[in-house]
């Protein structure tokens, strides 16, 4: 899933952790939220989605530069009924 966001990016992983530590804009944030518009428009499943996003999130909290998301952020790209 990492490859794919990569190929999706057109970044390597060390350009991705170059710009998350200079974001101020959210640039980021909004990257990985198209990844997942582009997800859902090849026809995958929403929770197929969301576990590459959540993927994506893990890589950049491994580096310890979290990608933290607004609990409406989340409602407004998320099913979240899909995981209560």
């Amino acid at each position: 899933m990492i490859k794919q966001y990569l190929e999706f990016t057109g970044k390597t992983g060390q350009e991705l952790l170059d710009i998350k530590k200079a974001d101020k804009n959210f640039q980021v944030k909004n990257s990985m939220l198209a990844y997942r518009k582009h997800i859902l428009s090849k026809g995958k499943s929403e929770k197929y989605a969301v576990d590459c996003v959540m993927t994506v999130r893990g890589f950049y909290s491994y580096y310890r530069l979290p990608l933290m998301f607004r609990r409406n952020d989340l409602s407004l790209y998320y099913n979240l009924e899909l995981y209560t």
